[in-house]
């Protein structure tokens, strides 16, 4: 990831990484750069480790992210939500006092990052959000098995938030800003993190 970012710096391109997910960078450039990002990462990727075995890289192009829609309605991915928290003992959300809403919108930091979900500690007490419009942004076209990875990715991710603070650890959310100080980027808007987890 680091050798993807400093390549394309490197090479003076107008691609700019703008998600991480796992495994997984979306890059977002014009369509000119294209195939030059997809041979980066491919490059950079496959290299990304010494294994005894080969690792394998796929890069898609998407003439325009949010172009596509989500192969699952809003109902639809709000059931495969209710599906996930279901497969989660109980004991995981003592003190969620507002659970986990599934928000049809997109939300965007101020520099232009999609945020998939956020934990909310404030005075109404404490909440996850998670936003269908921000999935169907980034992943518009994504099968029905991906989107439920990327959504259970997601839910586990605001809910470590919320087991942490229970505990007065802060881990993740450290994670999480110096991903945002070293990249510039995230699958967390960490400065919402910063504002909302008082």
């Amino acid at each position: 990831m680091v050798n993807v970012y400093n390549r394309l710096k490197a090479e003076g391109l107008k691609a700019r990484l703008i998600l991480q997910v796992h495994d997984e960078l979306i890059c977002e450039c014009p369509e000119s750069e294209a195939q030059t990002v997809a041979d980066i990462l491919r490059e950079e990727m496959s290299g990304a480790a010494k294994l005894s075995v080969p690792l394998t890289v796929d890069a898609k192009n998407r003439p325009q992210l949010g172009g596509g829609t989500l192969m699952l309605t809003y109902e639809q991915a709000g059931d495969v939500l209710d599906d996930l928290v279901d497969e989660l003992p109980e004991e995981i959300f003592k003190n969620l006092n507002g659970g986990v809403s599934f928000v049809e919108d997109a939300v965007r930091s101020d520099d232009g990052r999609y945020t998939l979900g956020m934990y909310f500690r404030d005075k109404m007490g404490r909440h996850i959000e998670l936003y269908y419009g921000s999935f169907t942004e980034l992943y518009g076209d994504m099968d029905d098995e991906t989107f439920r990875r990327r959504l259970r990715s997601t839910l586990h991710h605001e809910l470590t938030h919320h087991i942490e603070s229970q505990a007065g650890d802060r881990s993740l959310e450290r994670w999480d800003e110096r991903q945002s100080e070293l990249y510039g980027f995230g699958g967390i808007d960490v400065k919402k993190h910063t504002v909302c987890v008082r």
